[in-house]
């Protein structure tokens, strides 16, 4: 039976614990010196403040989700080229720990969050053009390419995506007519981003059709009504 004191355990408690504070202090200062050997000290943030803004996207998930998970990054980096994320995957891989790409967080459902912790590479540096194919209707970006500046390159840019996640997993579950509301929120969600800009779908995979067919828009004129596609 132990002989030691309430006071005795309670302070060898606080030395566990300050103990391994202090590990884990050591193990994150030698993880940020690694990743600003691949991109420098300007992009890289171990900041309390800054890795709770990146511990949700557009909305803040349930407390008991939040309970379950660590769901505020070790570290955000901001990476501007291939070379560099793939350097920064490398070392991820190294050290055992977690990455989550990210784009503009404007997802609403957790998407883009951590939940072990890890890295966060914020893309949003990476925004660049990198090839458009009207005759075929494809275009080449980097993540971090937004929906305002690929509209700024044609006033209007089209899409056929032959594949949907969304549509898969809602087919399966028999439940089309559910998952048809998602698709109802691609105009809305790029209309935020900039208040010229509109989504326009005929088909959908959702509803059976061979392919989503989007089109994202330059609007003309004023007012909300008025959603004139360039020809």
């Amino acid at each position: 039976m132990s002989t030691d004191s309430k006071e005795e355990k309670q302070s060898r408690k606080e030395k566990k614990a300050k103990k391994e504070k202090q590990k884990k202090a050591e193990k994150t200062h030698a993880l940020y010196e690694k990743l600003i050997g691949i991109v420098g000290p300007s992009r890289v943030s171990t900041d309390r403040l800054e890795r709770l803004l990146y511990s949700h996207d557009l909305a803040s998930l349930p407390k008991e989700i939040e309970m379950g998970f660590k769901m505020v990054p070790d570290a955000v980096v901001r990476p501007r080229s291939a070379a560099e994320v793939s350097e920064l995957f490398k070392l991820a891989i190294e050290e055992g720990i977690s990455v989550v790409p990210r784009g503009g967080g404007s997802w609403g459902l957790g998407g883009a969050v951590p939940i072990e912790g890890g890295i966060v590479l914020d893309l949003t540096n990476m925004n660049r053009i990198l090839r458009v194919d009207p005759e075929n209707m494809e275009v080449e970006v980097e993540a971090g390419a937004t929906w305002e500046k690929v509209c700024d390159e044609p006033n209007k840019v089209e899409y056929r995506f032959t594949r949907c996640m969304w549509a898969e997993a809602f087919r399966e579950l028999d439940a089309d007519d559910i998952g048809s509301w998602i698709c109802e929120g691609d105009d809305p969600g790029v209309h935020a981003y900039h208040p010229r800009l509109r989504c326009r779908m005929t088909k959908t995979l959702m509803k059976g059709d061979p392919y989503c067919d989007h089109c994202f828009y330059v609007q003309e004129g004023e007012g909300m009504g008025e959603h004139t596609v360039p020809e």
